[in-house]
C-alpha cells in the first residue's frame, strides 16, 4: 500500500546532539533508518536543525564519508527545519543561509527537499527571552520581513515553524492582530490534547488555525499522560477523528516518534 498523501505525511526527528560526541553518529543512523522504513510508503521524513551544525566542530563521520552535521541532516531529509529562533529577521536570515543554500544545490538536481525555518512566540504576561517574539504582531512583523529574501532561495518551503503551538494560541486569544495580513503558511510543534480530546477547545483550535493559516503540526502522539496512540482505545479513535477532521481543513501533520513506534503509527496512518 503505497501512501502518497493524506493526513499524516510523514515523520519528524527532534534530536539535538552535542557537539563532538558519539550521539552525532546515533542521530544520523537514525535518521538513515528511518528512511528505510519509508521506502515505498509515499511519507517523508523530516528533522530539526540548529544552526550552529554549519560550523567546523560539528564534522561527523559515518562509514568513512565526513560531513558536517547540517549536510548529513539535507541529505537524509526531505525537509529541515531550522529550529533555531531570533527576534530579528536580518539574524534569522544571516543563520538559515547556509541550509538554504546547500538544499538550493540539491533541489537544482531535481532532489525533493526543502527548508522551513522557525521562530518562536512567547506566552502572555511572560517576559520573552532574546529568541522569543512577544506578541502576535511581533512575530508576523518578523515573518513578513524575511519572507522576500526567503522566496528568492528554490528550497524555501514557503512555511515558517512556529514554537510552539500553545504559546502561539495563547498569545492570539489574549492581543489578537487585527492589522495583521498573516503572509504565511504556518507549521506549528505540537498539540494540546484538549484540541483533541474535548469538542469545544477543538473548535477554537481550529478557528485559530485558519485564522493564522496553520497547514502542518509537528505531533508527538506516544508523549504525554494521555498519549494519542497507544493509551485507550477511546481516546486512539478521538484522535483518529482529530487528524480526519484536520485533513478537512488542509491541515496536515508530521509524526515525531522514534523508530520503534514505526510499525504502530504506520498502521494508525493506514487506518484513517
Amino acid at each position: 500500500m503505497v501512501l502518497v498523501r493524506g493526513a499524516v505525511v510523514g515523520f519528524s526527528v527532534d534530536i539535538e546532539p552535542p557537539a563532538g560526541s558519539t550521539d552525532e553518529v546515533a542521530y544520523i543512523n537514525t535518521m538513515a533508518l528511518y528512511q528505510s522504513l519509508l521506502a515505498g510508503t509515499g511519507l517523508t521524513l523530516s528533522a530539526d536543525a540548529g544552526t550552529a551544525w554549519v560550523t567546523p566542530e560539528w564534522n561527523v563521520t559515518v562509514n568513512g564519508t565526513n560531513k558536517l552535521l547540517y549536510e548529513w541532516v539535507v541529505d537524509l531529509c526531505n525537509e529541515t527545519i531550522i529550529m533555531d529562533y531570533d527576534r530579528n529577521a536580518s539574524n534569522l536570515l544571516v543563520r538559515a543561509a547556509p541550509y538554504l543554500s546547500y538544499t538550493d544545490g540539491l533541489v537544482a538536481q531535481g532532489a525533493n527537499k526543502a527548508v522551513t525555518v522557525g521562530v518562536a512566540i512567547s506566552s502572555p504576561g511572560e517576559t520573552p527571552t532574546w529568541w522569543q517574539t512577544q506578541s502576535v504582531a511581533e512575530m508576523e512583523a518578523v515573518i513578513a520581513a524575511a519572507k522576500p529574501a526567503l522566496e528568492a532561495h528554490p528550497s524555501f518551503s514557503h512555511r515558517f515553524a512556529v514554537f510552539f503551538a500553545q504559546t502561539l494560541f495563547n498569545s492570539s486569544r489574549a492581543a489578537p492582530c487585527h492589522s495583521c495580513s498573516f503572509l504565511e503558511n504556518k507549521t506549528l510543534w505540537y498539540l494540546a490534547d484538549e484540541w483533541v480530546y474535548d469538542a469545544v477547545a477543538q473548535a477554537s483550535f481550529f478557528e485559530f488555525a485558519q485564522e493564522q493559516r496553520v497547514v502542518q503540526v509537528y505531533d508527538a502522539p506516544h508523549a504525554g499522560n494521555r498519549p494519542h496512540i497507544g493509551g485507550s482505545p477511546a481516546d486512539e479513535e478521538l484522535y483518529r477523528a482529530f487528524v480526519r477532521a484536520a485533513d478537512v481543513r488542509g491541515i496536515d501533520l508530521q509524526f515525531m516518534s522514534g523508530p520503534a513506534a514505526f510499525a504502530t503509527d504506520l498502521a494508525f496512518i493506514r487506518s484513517l
